[in-house]
Order: structure tokens, then sequence, then C-alpha cells
């Protein structure tokens, strides 16, 4: 784990107000393991890192600061029409942005169960 996510976490920790001994419990880890994780002397598994976010009140992506909707949208765009005047290009862009932020919290409103339910 890289210590920029050790540190994610004890912001995350410290932001809530929280002592590690609460955000263990919160994550159902011990103490000490939080500390290792925290200072980045132990790697979390999948499942403990997203215990951790869940505690934390966060996600799996903000804790790694990875963003694949993002990502992926960037990676779509990357080919830019040429028929398009530099105005348009640079409304196109905002609209990529708008769109991309609107799908992140799509996911993250999925991620924590709320969405809509087609009946």
């Amino acid at each position: 784990m890289t210590t920029d996510v050790a540190q994610r976490i004890e912001r995350y920790r410290t932001q809530l107000g929280l002592g590690q001994r609460a955000a263990a419990q919160s994550a159902d880890l011990s103490q000490a393991m939080w500390s290792r994780i925290e200072t980045g002397e132990k790697e979390p598994t999948l499942g403990q890192l997203s215990a951790i976010a869940t505690a934390l009140g966060t996600t799996l992506e903000a804790l790694t600061d990875t963003h694949p909707v993002r990502d992926r949208l960037r990676f779509a765009a990357r080919t830019k029409r040429l028929d398009l005047t530099p105005e348009e290009q640079a409304s196109l862009e905002q609209v990529k942005e708008r769109l991309a932020f609107i799908m992140e919290v799509n996911a993250h409103l999925r991620y924590i169960g709320v969405g809509m339910h087609h009946g």
C-alpha cells in the first residue's frame, strides 16, 4: 500500500474526530491492525480496505485515489473530432467534465445503496 493511502485513511479518521480504536471497531479490526495499516506498516486486504472505507463514510476510490468512471471517460474521449471549432471543443470538454461528475455521484450512490428502483 502506498503511504498516500495510509495518509488518506488517517486524514479521513481525524476529520471525523475518531480515535483509532473507535474506527477499528467500526471496521471490525483490532486497534493494533488499524494502526499498522494507517502507518503503512501493513498492507490491508481488499476486504479490510473496503471495511475501512465504510467505517470512514467514504469509498475505496476515495481512499485509493482511483476514479474508474472518470478514467474511462477520459480514455474514451482522447480522440478529438477534427471538425469542431475551438469553442465547440471547449464546450464539449465542459460537458465531459459534468458527465464525469454525475457518473461518479451515481456510482457512489449505488455503492452506498441509494438509487432509483424500477418497479
